[in-house]
């Protein structure tokens, strides 16, 4: 593309990774060419040109694709996923200024280095979490931003900074409106590199993905063995499971049934009889909801339902049944789940 008399850069994802030491998983390119310029460039080669009309193309190497946009600036997003017009623009700067936040707006030219207008590489090294630009603004582009900063957050242990979270929380309410296979996706990102304390941070926006688990929060279990409310405690033990989707997600919806469940006896103790049960239900409706894949449903379901069971279970005789009926994969997992 340089060579062409288009200027070019890597951009995003794949130079926050560089910057980490971290190998990219891909790498994004941006650039002054049009779509049309990119395809003549790369005329001799398979070309993607699904998102042409956005500024799109991807060029099929021997590795795989690798995607080309054109610098662009955006219009607002009526729908908060998608802009209402594109313009492409011929300056990197313009292009970096509609990302979503600093760690991510970097770009890298092989001759000029790198192109860092709003601070994420002072950003990243210090561990911070910043939108860019207005936070507000960025959030109601697109709904999916509030989650992925939470995702961020946690994969990269950055801290959001006062703005940036403040409007993380006051626009969570923004994850109705997006497409449940798209909340769900980043969800799964998301909870495999939570630690608990992520996952408190992120409470607001956690409640307003999965709705059910906002009931848990400060809602305090009156009972000697335990010591948190119930999303604190279900916090914790996400972070005890090894970072395997079914067990993140078992561990996230175990106690999704208490809330439902509650009563206090004579002595003020509070119990929960039955909350498996009607948790197990709830993780289903809730994953199928999300447009899980199924196995992966049946799974969480099973593990929500047995969760309390393991510790009841002394004799050999009573392990091998349960052993048979749920298989050693899932057993295992049980145990996993129990311990944390």
């Amino acid at each position: 593309l340089n060579a062409a008399g288009y200027e070019a850069y890597v951009v995003g994802g794949c130079v926050r990774d560089s910057l980490l030491g971290v190998t990219p998983h891909d790498w994004d390119l941006c650039t002054a060419a049009t779509p049309a310029e990119i395809a003549g460039i790369f005329q001799n080669y398979p070309l993607i040109r699904a998102g042409e009309k956005h500024g799109t193309i991807a060029v099929v190497l021997e590795h795989g694709p690798v995607e080309i946009t054109t610098f662009r600036s955006e219009g607002g997003y009526a729908d908060h996923r998608r802009p209402d017009w594109v313009h492409f623009e011929q300056q990197v700067e313009a292009d970096l200024a509609r990302r979503d936040f600093t760690v991510n707006a970097m770009a890298y030219h092989p001759a000029r280095g790198l192109c860092d207008p709003f601070g994420g590489q002072q950003d990243l090294q210090n561990h911070i979490l910043r939108a860019v630009g207005d936070p507000a603004a960025r959030f109601q582009e697109d709904g999916l931003r509030i989650l992925r900063g939470a995702r961020f957050s946690a994969r990269f242990h950055l801290q959001p900074e006062p703005d940036t979270y403040a409007a993380l929380c006051a626009l969570a309410p923004l994850l109705a409106e997006q497409a449940r296979e798209r909340v769900f996706s980043e969800l799964c990102g998301w909870i495999l590199a939570a630690d608990a304390q992520n996952l408190i941070t992120f409470a607001p926006v956690m409640a307003a993905a999965i709705p059910d688990l906002g009931a848990c929060q400060g809602f305090l279990q009156h009972n000697p063995h335990h010591r948190y409310d119930i999303y604190t405690h279900i916090a914790h033990v996400v972070e005890g499971v090894p970072p395997v989707l079914p067990l993140r997600w078992a561990a996230l919806l175990h106690d999704v049934g208490k809330p439902a469940c509650f009563m206090l006896d004579d002595q003020g103790i509070g119990h929960f009889k039955g909350h498996a049960g009607v948790g197990a239900v709830m993780a289903r409706q809730i994953l199928q909801s999300l447009r899980a894949p199924n196995a992966l449903t049946e799974r969480v379901s099973l593990l929500v339902a047995y969760h309390s069971t393991c510790r009841q279970v002394t004799e050999p005789n009573s392990i091998r049944r349960l052993l048979r009926k749920l298989g050693q994969e899932c057993l295992h997992q049980l145990l996993l789940l129990d311990q944390a």
